[in-house]
């Protein structure tokens, strides 16, 4: 659903949440693996010792595969107590009755989430106006633009300077490139990745929407949507001859994960576009790298363009049907996405939390020197509707667009295909 943006207005808890008598054991599955995993242990550790009759037991899985795991779980009448599960992917849950609303449970804690949490993250987690689960990682603030500042002054650019509009951005990739012959030794920028579309983002950075705001109309084919994937084609086939010639840089595979990260850490791509979880990342794998981080650029030729972070929700904590132990996974569920463990995870990471007050702790700027460019994406994201199709339409979002980049379709032939696509699987669930 969509949703306004967050204000820092909405910080201070009204109401503490209500002691309960809770324990036992709470099966917690999760995909908080990598350097996340110890930061999780701790937080894990932390509870048990102020709730000593309640026993955590996580388990990490992988992403791919994870929801269809979760479904296995649910029907075979033995899940776990609480499920990560992203916004985008819930209602396709929710519309089942595979999830139990915490809506009851507030209500009875008597908490006011609007004043705790960011607006826009707990109306991701509701579904026909129910609180059905808990955010747990802020929604904002996934497309920053990070660069290498040794690369820029080698190329004579300001190494503490982004490139703030689309022509600037491609003149920096043009200047960051190297080749040797017919081979290219260092990419300026990849503009498009699989993994991480970006192609919505561009959208978003053109004054442009994916959804009308009800969700219901698909805007794939209108004039910004498609200056941004012009956009993206035209740059990779002027400065690198198409996206196949450089597709191995955003696809090598290593410590942090894919998305081109290994790449960036490695020295092989200049300009990179990544979220608020790759500090943590780049502390880790590219400790000696000195970096700078600005916001998304945006369409300089487009009047109305301005930098704006897309997002379609985050991850929340959520207690599935068949669940146990209600009352202690809903403990849980509070510590982490409200209390003391929220604020202890994502300190750790130099990464905001969903809890405003939170995120004014001067703290924030010592673990992160670029906590002000954070904070100032969190302002400037903008929303975008989801349904319980909305996963098949991320599907066919991914072919279209890669169509497009490795020539099967022109920009224009994508997008209207793309749109009749969607649009026709949208009309069939709204109507039925």
């Amino acid at each position: 659903p969509a949703a306004a943006p967050p204000t820092a207005a909405q910080a201070a808890p009204t109401s503490a949440p209500a002691v309960v008598s809770a324990k036992g054991t709470v099966k917690f599955w999760h995909v908080w693996g990598g350097d996340r995993q110890p930061i999780m242990e701790k937080v894990i550790a932390n509870f048990q010792q102020q709730n000593p009759d309640i026993k955590i037991e996580h388990t990490v899985l992988s992403q791919q595969g994870l929801y269809e795991k979760y479904l296995t779980a649910i029907a075979g009448g033995d899940p776990p107590e609480v499920m990560m599960i992203h916004s985008r992917q819930m209602p396709a849950f929710a519309d089942k009755g595979s999830l139990n609303p915490v809506a009851d449970l507030v209500t009875r804690d008597q908490l006011d989430l609007e004043s705790i949490f960011y607006r826009a993250d707990v109306r991701f987690h509701q579904w026909d106006g129910t609180q059905i689960g808990m955010p747990q990682t802020s929604s904002g603030g996934w497309y920053l633009l990070f660069w290498n500042k040794a690369h820029f002054k080698e190329a004579g650019l300001d190494p503490d300077t982004a490139p703030k509009t689309w022509s600037e951005y491609f003149d920096y990739a043009k200047a960051l490139t190297k080749k040797s012959g017919d081979t290219i030794q260092r990419v300026g920028a990849l503009f498009w990745y699989l993994d991480n579309n970006h192609w919505m983002e561009y959208t978003f950075a053109n004054g442009g929407h994916l959804y009308s705001d009800d969700g219901k109309k698909v805007l794939y084919d209108s004039e910004a949507a498609l200056a941004a994937l012009q956009y993206e084609k035209e740059s990779l086939d002027q400065l690198y001859g198409g996206y196949e010639k450089v597709r191995s840089f955003g696809t090598q595979p290593g410590a942090g994960g894919g998305e081109a990260n290994q790449s960036f850490f490695n020295g092989q791509l200049s300009m990179h576009v990544n979220g608020q979880w790759h500090f943590l990342q780049l502390s880790k794998e590219a400790p000696d790298l000195d970096y700078g981080v600005g916001l998304f650029p945006y369409n300089d030729k487009n009047p109305d363009a301005k930098s704006l972070q897309f997002s379609d929700g985050g991850w929340g904590f959520y207690i599935p049907k068949g669940a146990k132990n209600v009352d202690a996974a809903w403990e849980w569920i509070k510590y982490t996405t409200m209390g003391e463990g929220q604020k202890d995870f994502f300190l750790a990471q130099g990464r905001p939390t969903v809890v405003p007050e939170f995120n004014q702790d001067p703290k924030y700027l010592e673990v992160n020197p670029h906590w002000p460019v954070l904070q100032e994406a969190l302002n400037t994201t903008t929303f975008s509707p989801v349904n319980p199709e909305y996963p098949q339409a991320r599907k066919i979002i991914d072919q279209f667009t890669e169509e497009a980049l490795v020539g099967k379709r022109t920009p224009e032939d994508a997008v209207k295909w793309g749109t009749e696509q969607v649009q026709k699987i949208y009309d069939e669930y709204y109507n039925q």
